[in-house]
């Protein structure tokens, strides 16, 4: 690493290292002009090398704009490219190899799936020996398969493409790396990948593959200290799980029966109705470079995402266990500091159980392995200080460690067989040592379906968890479902420690397009965390709630619709109500998977409760966070989480509830006709077979969403053939809710999630895109009855003058938007739904308080109504005048321009005006525009003492007030 970044990035500060790192100029000379010797000569400078790490290490260098940030920016560019690189090579290897090898063993053209595991095992093979053929710890004999084995035969004048004898080679060197006595291999590595494989060693494989294999193996550098490190490995590793189900897909072989579990399905199956990569292959040399490559992204968990989430799960889980075991032997006289260390390595340190359920590539487990082998380190150095390397004294085992953390406190489980081997590879290369055997990971990385255990619905898949990890659990059960209930704690010490992960994010409308009957099966067995059109994801969290330990801790990073969409919704009733959410980190607008553009957050849990328990609140996780109490949240509509509140936001909460009524209590809220007919009637129509421009008997006026604004309706002259089609309409209303002084709001908000209500007497009909608000009277009983959560106030004292200045103020505007909306829509807006009106807060005032609001309701229709006859009659003489057949949107406020910016606009439509044209026009225009203009004023006056008088009713104070107007 250190040769790389002087050669890409140093060489242009010579005076910095020779004053700061003691280089002369000379040999800065010396190493420009020997780029090609340049290890060499790293030899000679290992002192200075040395001072050079210790100095970057420094924290005062890291400052902002600083030659070492420069340093640390230039080295991640460069290792994105190169394992953007790598990737696409690896990929196409493998396709390459998959296509070769169908051709040369025809038995498989009716079994694709398995000749692509078998490839995927050879390919696991080959990157195990590329890692440790290049380690710096001599894993493996120096490019013992690039060079020697390869290599040697590609020099052989016998040598031939077309030729098998390669292969035979290979597999000598993979029968050493398992038992051990060739190619100066004394101890084989045994473990799982290398184990005696007939079908996959009786493959024909050509040489010409292996020339290309030997290719990639000595163009990159592999192994923890080179630029592929395990890390980037996994990396690749988890796209190519995606990959790899994509070609099942590609060759109509994709599994029927099966939710997928891996972190890449979501992406997977969301393209499956797009072109897929087809690739063609009639007896010829399959050729990558004529492949349309519709995926080049490598989709993976960030590290510093893991690394995040590992170390606020496995970090405070132990931080508790250290605190527990403090006190325990705080009244301890003797060897009281050596006592609590060994306690804590020994009885938790050790015996951690993590889960990761879905595993994919293994990227959690391994930043979860990171994570304890620092910690063993950690505590094995205050053991020593206390104890010297007497008898008393410990040294640190390496190989213990290893095992101890592998076989003892990871855990993952995975539906894809391939995210099994190649999770296992990840954590084998993280761990290998030279001539010692690789740890047994068979017991502790698994294939099954997370999600049910019952042979009958998933097969040889079902998962049967204290089954498979007895150890995790302290007593034999046949059946874990015979004890779990959804959300309910394992009982005693059962359950894992800490469950982690990147579940997948899959529609159960996808899944029912795929398999509906593993739909239904997953809806009866979370059917208390499940709800409406919910997602898969759900589904990992109740599982993983269910196999946690009474006060274990899990994460997850989810979409953030988990914190506000309907689907959602009893998970967060549950969690909130039963659990401790410890954080939450909402990303925001920053992509946090590359190439998805979908947001994400991080919450992270103790299973435990705390009536006064209050969540950290964070926009990027270097943040410090607000705390929001968690029962804020629980109360909110369908408990959903706003990450955008603040302390002041809550205030503003409060003072919106104090002595107000909810809306719902007041009116009757009701959604227009859907108009066309209702499946089963004998009558059959469509919505614009009964929607006329001329008025008959039984004929309604008839508006839809766009008609409406704030205190004013455009009526086009539509009207509904109401009364002779009630009876087939498919959702059919009473006449009464069209016919009452009504209020009228738009199912779409206006820019910043604002209401949008008008005040109607006219009697409108409308489509289902508006909501229709009746006071509660006996008459409107008759037709609809109010939920039974709500205690109505019949024949209230409320006018609707008053309520609809307050939904159109910005108090409402801000309290929808806080406190309601999903944002669910482009923009800032949003869709409002009927249960969203019902609760907005109503003061609880007389008639008289009401006074004021309601003349200034008058003063808002009026002047509405009259700014809108003028611009009606404008736009119809501009129609009409030119011929226009729509008016742009631009132009519907044409009062807001000037004479020359008005011709402008009519010149974008190819409208050019004559010299008398403009003469008649501009007086026109000047005279319309004064009389508009005088209207807005008074129209944008009223606007701004309503919304001062609703801050004074519900008692705002200044600070309050300017966050509701966006100023701070």
């Amino acid at each position: 690493m250190i040769e790389r970044l002087f050669t890409e990035t140093f060489f242009k500060k010579n005076d910095y290292f020779e004053s700061k790192l003691n280089i002369s100029k000379n040999d800065l000379k010396t190493i420009k002009n020997s780029i090609e010797n340049w290890k060499k000569i790293c030899e000679n400078f290992n002192p200075d090398l040395d001072k050079f790490n210790h100095f970057l290490s420094n924290p005062d260098v890291g400052q902002k704009d600083s030659f070492t940030e420069e340093i640390l920016s230039s080295q991640a560019g460069a290792e994105e490219q190169v394992k953007k690189a790598f990737y696409l090579e690896y990929k196409t290897l493998r396709t390459e190899i998959f296509y070769q090898l169908l051709e040369m063993n025809p038995l498989y053209k009716t079994n694709k799936s398995r000749l692509l595991e078998l490839v995927q095992k050879l390919l696991d093979r080959i990157i195990f020996c590329w890692f440790c053929e290049d380690s710096r710890a001599g894993l493996l004999p120096i490019n013992v398969l690039s060079k020697e084995i390869i290599g040697a035969e590609l020099q052989s004048k016998y040598y031939s493409d077309n030729d098998y004898d390669i292969y035979s080679k290979v597999q000598k060197l993979f029968n050493a790396i398992d038992v051990g006595g060739n190619f100066n291999i004394a101890e084989g590595y045994n473990g799982e990948l290398f184990k005696e494989d007939n079908e996959l060693g009786s493959l024909k494989i050509p040489n010409f593959l292996f020339k290309k294999i030997s290719e990639i193996g000595l163009k990159y550098d592999f192994g923890d200290e080179n630029e592929l490190n395990v890390n980037i490995l996994g990396h690749i590793f988890e796209q190519s799980i995606s990959d790899l189900e994509e070609m099942r897909v590609q060759f109509q072989e994709y599994s029927q029966g099966a939710v997928t579990t891996s972190p890449q399905t979501p992406l997977l199956i969301a393209s499956l109705g797009e072109d897929l990569e087809v690739l063609e292959h009639k007896h010829q040399k399959f050729d990558p470079k004529k492949t349309k490559r519709k995926k080049e992204g490598v989709y993976y968990t960030p590290d510093y995402i893991t690394k995040y989430i590992v170390e606020n799960t496995v970090g405070e889980w132990l931080k508790e266990k250290w605190q527990e075991t403090t006190k325990e032997f705080s009244n301890l006289k003797k060897n009281k500091e050596y006592t609590i260390l060994q306690h804590y390595r020994d009885e938790h340190l050790s015996k951690i159980k993590i889960l990761d359920p879905a595993c994919g590539s293994g990227a959690f487990l391994v930043a979860a392995f990171n994570y304890l082998w620092k910690e063993h380190e950690r505590i094995y150095k205050q053991i020593k200080e206390i104890k010297s390397k007497t008898a008393q004294g410990e040294l640190f085992d390496f190989d213990l460690i290893n095992k101890t953390i592998l076989e003892n406190n990871l855990y993952g489980v995975d539906l894809n067989r391939e995210s099994v081997e190649i999770t296992k590879l990840s954590l084998w290369l993280k761990t290998a040592v030279r001539n010692k055997k690789l740890n047994n990971l068979e017991n502790n990385i698994k294939v099954g379906n997370s999600l049910i255990d019952d042979p009958n619905v998933a097969g040889e898949l079902a998962f049967d968890w204290v089954k498979e990890f007895p150890e995790v659990f302290d007593r034999k059960i046949d059946k874990l479902s015979q004890i779990l209930k959804a959300h309910a704690s394992l009982k005693d010490k059962g359950g894992f420690d800490v469950v982690i992960g990147n579940p997948p994010y899959v529609s159960n409308w996808t899944l029912s397009n795929h398999n509906r009957e593993m739909v239904k099966v997953l809806e009866r067995k979370y059917n208390e965390w499940l709800v409406g059109h919910w997602d898969i994801f759900l589904c990992f969290i109740g599982r993983s709630i269910e196999l946690l330990h009474e006060n274990g801790y899990h994460s997850f990073i989810l979409p953030t619709s988990f914190l506000k969409e309907k689907h959602s919704k009893s998970t967060r009733e549950l969690l909130l109500s039963k659990y401790k959410i410890e954080e939450i980190v909402d990303f925001g607008e920053k992509v946090v998977f590359e190439n998805v553009a979908r947001q994400t957050l991080i919450y992270i849990l103790n299973k435990k409760f705390s009536e006064n328990h209050k969540i950290k609140i964070k926009n990027k996780i270097e943040d410090s966070g607000i705390k929001i109490k968690q029962s804020f949240f629980y109360n909110l509509k369908n408990s959903s989480i706003k990450t955008n509140v603040e302390p002041l936001s809550i205030k503003i909460y409060n003072k919106t509830h104090l002595n107000s009524i909810l809306l719902g209590q007041l009116v009757c809220i009701n959604t227009g006709v859907v108009a066309h007919s209702r499946e089963g009637s004998e009558k059959k129509f469509t919505k614009d077979s009964v929607i006329f421009k001329n008025n008959k008997k039984g004929f309604k006026k008839y508006i839809i969403g766009t008609n409406i604004g704030r205190y004013h309706a455009l009526f086009n002259g539509d009207y509904i053939d109401y009364e002779n089609n009630i009876t087939h309409f498919h959702r059919s209303k009473y006449q009464l809710l069209f016919e009452s002084p009504k209020i009228i709001v738009r199912r779409i908000s206006g820019s910043n999630n604002s209401l949008i209500a008008y005040y109607d007497e006219e009697k409108f009909f409308s489509n289902d895109n508006l909501m229709h608000l009746v006071s509660w009277n006996d008459e409107i009983l008759k037709f609809q009855k109010p939920e039974n959560k709500w205690e109505i106030l019949k024949g209230n004292k409320f006018d609707l003058k008053f309520i609809v200045s307050i939904l159109c103020s910005k108090l409402i505007t801000y309290f929808f938007s806080n406190f309601l909306s999903t944002d669910t829509l482009q923009g800032s807006y949003s869709s409002i739904y009927p249960e969203d009106l019902r609760v907005i807060p109503i003061k609880n005032i007389n008639t008289k308080s009401q006074k004021p609001f309601t003349q200034k309701a008058d003063t808002m229709l009026i002047k509405n109504k009259e700014l809108q006859g003028i611009t009606t009659k404008f736009n119809k003489l501009l129609k009409s005048d030119f011929q226009i057949e729509k008016i742009p949107k631009k132009l519907e406020e044409w009062y807001q321009f000037s004479w020359d910016e008005f011709l402008n606009e009519l010149k974008k439509k190819k409208i050019e005006l004559s010299l008398k044209q403009k003469s008649e026009w501009m007086d026109y225009f000047e005279s319309e525009k004064q009389k508009a203009i005088a209207i807005k004023e008074i129209i944008n006056k009223t606007d701004k003492e309503i919304d001062n008088m609703v801050y004074e009713l519900y008692g705002l104070t200044d600070e309050e007030i300017k966050i509701v107007e966006g100023e701070r």
